[in-house]
């Protein structure tokens, strides 16, 4: 996958999560449904459910572990929209649409996801966003 098509979900995914009450929801859960449906009744509703599904874990989430819990399910809904572009490649086009179109519907402190990391004291820090880091540390090859 090309770092554009990388990006285009990671935002899709973002926007969805961050639209969970707020006063986008509606448009939101309308957009992803029509995405994840493909024009198919029953794949809509399955959609409708996960969608609905996402708001019942947030809602009873207490707001101290709400970020955590936002951050799980936008890397869960992530995969799915992976697993969307992959199976159907046009999927991509639509979802760029859709993530235009809900943008800038979202109040401004859900339009961005910031992500801070801090290294002290000589440690290393590895990070990501939306995506997975695989770190192999080896071991210096010994003295000949």
């Amino acid at each position: 996958m090309t770092p554009e098509i990388e990006a285009i979900l990671a935002s899709g995914a973002t926007i969805l999560v961050n639209a969970v009450a707020t006063d986008a929801w509606k448009a939101t859960r309308a957009g992803f449904t029509r995405l994840f449906g493909r024009g198919e009744p029953a794949r809509e509703a399955a959609a409708g459910r996960r969608l609905d599904a996402l708001v019942a874990t947030v809602d009873r989430t207490t707001p101290d572990h709400r970020p955590e819990v936002r951050d799980q399910e936008r890397t869960r809904w992530l995969v799915r929209l992976t697993d969307l572009v992959e199976d159907d490649p046009s999927a991509i086009d639509d979802l760029r649409s859709l993530v235009g179109q809900l943008a800038a519907h979202l109040p401004p402190q859900q339009q961005t996801w910031v992500q801070t990391n801090i290294a002290r004291d000589s440690a290393r820090l590895f990070a990501t966003q939306g995506g997975t880091i695989t770190v192999h540390e080896g071991h210096p090859p010994p003295d000949a």
